[in-house]
């Protein structure tokens, strides 16, 4: 006489209050915070260290030109801050987006082992970064209010699917080596060159 087997069951399923995403925790607006204003200040060495080799060599250029046409160059006046101040606000605009592309973190944010990640562990893509700009300057008023724990997302976050977290919840082919922060870094550094050269342009006068 045969033996009833048992019906197999299968695996239970997520339960309601189980978070189905892999990251579970994000980090607070005070540190988060402060990684930006280490960011703000990179953004300003590098716009101004730009402009200078950007000068030094208009001028060497320029210089030489002129030596051939028999005409001299030369910047009539610094770039007022009227036309600066967009340039710059430009530039922090391409600045993350392109970190967090390619390095899943800003520069501030590796400083303190931070990095933007996806809600499942793996590093933002360039539209989930492009994104999360995009947002950048409604979150300046609005990220303090909107962050909540645990995943303390702004609405650039919320939007792209996206957190600012540590390396627990990082998944493999997140970048980890400073190395890989070099060439973000010399892409953001021609970017900055082309754009100050652009505003410094229209005050290249002759005589």
């Amino acid at each position: 006489m045969g033996m009833n087997k048992p019906p197999v069951q299968a695996p239970p399923g997520p339960q309601a209050y189980e978070p189905l995403s892999h990251v579970r925790r994000g980090v607070a607006f005070e540190t988060r915070a402060v990684t930006f204003a280490v960011d703000a200040g990179l953004i300003l060495i590098i716009w101004f260290v730009a402009g200078e080799a950007v000068v030094a060599t208009l001028g060497n250029i320029l210089g030489r030109l002129g030596f051939l046409v028999d005409v001299q160059f030369y910047i009539s006046q610094a770039p007022p801050a009227v036309c600066a101040l967009p340039a710059v606000l430009l530039l922090g605009l391409a600045y993350f987006p392109l970190f967090e592309a390619m390095a899943a973190g800003s520069p501030g944010k590796w400083f303190f082992m931070l990095r933007v990640l996806s809600l499942e562990g793996g590093p933002p893509t360039p539209r989930q970064a492009a994104v999360r700009s995009l947002y950048r300057f409604i979150d300046a008023v609005a990220a303090y209010s909107v962050m909540k724990p645990p995943l303390y997302q702004r609405l650039g976050d919320g939007a792209a699917g996206t957190t600012v977290t540590t390396l627990d919840y990082a998944l493999a082919g997140v970048p980890t080596r400073w190395w890989q922060l070099v060439l973000p870094a010399v892409i953001f550094f021609v970017l900055a060159s082309l754009l100050r050269l652009f505003v410094i342009a229209p005050f290249i006068r002759l005589r």
